[in-house]
């Protein structure tokens, strides 16, 4: 089973506008959150968990390793499959080596392989059983 329901916190509109797109392509639509506070009130009134959230790393009120640090001390949303994305390579060094990350490609094209690699991560969190 693919996923279906797709979170991306990202405060700079056009990158949102890019990955959206992407994903657009190959069918799938995603919820925009311009800061981790937003996801969180909408994680927490969700019947239905999303199966995947994409944070950036540099985010207003909160950064996207905080929350994702927020994301795995909560049981109810431990288990759902998240992606890292930043522009700043420096940043690579704070997320842990087991943690889906990725640089934010310089060209539209370059999302193509990004997506793919986050629907996988997506279906194999499903495939596993881990929500």
């Amino acid at each position: 089973m693919s996923p279906s329901k797709i979170y991306y916190v990202e405060d700079d509109r056009d990158d949102a506008e890019l990955l959206t797109e992407v994903f657009s392509e190959k069918g799938y639509d995603i919820r925009v959150f311009p800061n981790p506070i937003e996801l969180f009130h909408q994680l927490h009134s969700d019947e239905l968990l999303p199966t995947l959230i994409i944070l950036d790393i540099n985010l207003p009120l909160m950064d996207g390793i905080e929350a994702l640090r927020l994301l795995k001390a909560e049981p109810k949303f431990l288990r759902i499959p998240v992606a890292l994305l930043s522009t700043n390579p420096r940043q690579g060094s704070l997320v842990d080596e087991k943690q889906l990350y990725f640089m934010k490609p310089a060209q539209f094209a370059d999302y193509e392989g990004i997506v793919a690699k986050m629907l996988a991560h997506a279906a194999e969190g499903r495939s596993n059983g881990r929500y």
